[in-house]
This record gives structure tokens, C-alpha cells and sequence, in this order.
């Protein structure tokens, strides 16, 4: 008896090139993937800090006492018309005075004072957006928060 020699224990080379095919395709389609998973993990974090940002305002403007006219961390006027500007970095952190290189968040605010005859609380309308120097913001997060213990500076 002989032996068949197309009866062979091994892979074909149609065989191999058509399973390279789909592992190739395979990785085509998870690299494609990737740059939009990096993006929305960069957006993810930013819009974190951002709200981490907003906390620490609006957190500073509640703990703020009936016989302060400013909050003590971000030096926020309560009590009194204004609008005001502070500066972040990308991490986070408070910048002070005038926005550099390093900033990547501008906090805005805008306090309305509380007519004291017919005790209307102060509105406060906080947003956070960045980049700082934009324009046109990427991105921005805002609140508004009602302030009932605050002084009425008129």
C-alpha cells in the first residue's frame, strides 16, 4: 500500500493566508477603535475635574457664614450683584491672579443679590469650561445654587 501524498497532517497554504485574513481584519477593526476610546477617556477626565472644580465652589459658596461678604477659599462676593473669573489648572488646582499658559479651566460666577424686604435669597450661576483660553469652550459644566444665609450688601 502506498502512502497518499495529499493526505497530509498539516495546514494548506489556502488554509493559512484565509486565517491570517481575519486575524488581520480582526486587529484592523480594534486599532480603528482605539483613537475614539483614548478621546472619550481624555473627555471623561476632564469633564471629572471640571466637576470636581464646580463641587469646590459651590461647596465653598454653602459653607459660606451670614456675616461673610466673601467666601473664604475662592474669595467668591456673596451677598452683592457681581460676576467674577478664577483660573484652574489641569489638574484642578486654584491658579491666582491673571490666566497663564498653565491654565486649563476658567470658573465663572455670577451672584444676584437677595432683596432683603422680601427676603429673596441670592442666586448664584456657577460654569466651568475649558479649555481657559478658548472662546468656545470643548466642554463646560454649570450649576446654580441658592444661597438663603448670606448677608444682603445693598
Amino acid at each position: 500500500m502506498k502512502k497518499d501524498r495529499l493526505s497530509s497532517n498539516g495546514f494548506s497554504l489556502v488554509e493559512v493566508t484565509i486565517a491570517l485574513g481575519i486575524v488581520a481584519f480582526g486587529l484592523m477593526a480594534l486599532f480603528a477603535l482605539l483613537p475614539i476610546g483614548l478621546n472619550l477617556v481624555r473627555e471623561s477626565s476632564e469633564e471629572g475635574v471640571a466637576a470636581n472644580i464646580l463641587s469646590g465652589l459651590a461647596s465653598d459658596l454653602k459653607n459660606s457664614g451670614a456675616t461673610e461678604t466673601v467666601t473664604a477659599v475662592h474669595q467668591i462676593p456673596i451677598g452683592s450683584v457681581g460676576t467674577g473669573v478664577v483660573y484652574f489648572d489641569m489638574a484642578g488646582r486654584l491658579l491666582e491672579g491673571a490666566p497663564t499658559n498653565s491654565a486649563g479651566y476658567k470658573a465663572t460666577w455670577s451672584v444676584r443679590s437677595r432683596d432683603v424686604t422680601n427676603g429673596i435669597p441670592s442666586n448664584v450661576h456657577l460654569h466651568v469650561g475649558w479649555p481657559a483660553g478658548a472662546e468656545k469652550p470643548t466642554g463646560f459644566v454649570e450649576t446654580l445654587i441658592v444661597l438663603k444665609n448670606n448677608p444682603a450688601n445693598s
